[in-house]
């Protein structure tokens, strides 16, 4: 499962890469395996840098992947309420909202995503 994680981390590194948009992130995010707290419940790999939190991988079949989320998005908030780190996304995470909503924003355009559940 580990080896899993890693090789999704580093697909999508290297397609945020090739899109100019890993350039922010410190390089030891990208030469390591995701940490356990960075996939959140939703199936989002979550990195955060500079104040923004970058969506780095989205696990498949999860709720994040039916609602349309993908790698190099940028969240914004969840609920409402804003987010710029790993720790306060899965605080409010936690929380559990019966239909959570991610503001974020995909190649500088905002965007609203509700989560279903699975």
């Amino acid at each position: 499962m580990i080896i899993k994680r890693w090789l999704i981390l580093v697909c999508a590194a290297a397609v945020l890469l090739a899109a100019g948009m890993l350039v922010r992130l410190p390089a030891v995010r990208q030469a390591s395996a995701p940490a356990a707290d960075t996939e959140s419940d939703y199936g989002l790999v979550l990195a955060d840098s500079d104040g923004c939190l970058y969506v780095l991988a989205v696990m498949d079949n999860s709720t994040a992947s039916s609602a349309g989320v993908e790698p190099g998005d940028v969240v914004t908030s969840l609920n409402g309420t804003p987010t710029d780190s790993v720790q306060a996304f899965k605080r409010l995470e936690s929380q559990g909202a019966s239909a959570p909503v991610i503001q974020l924003h995909r190649r500088g355009l905002p965007m609203t995503v509700l989560l279903k559940n699975p």
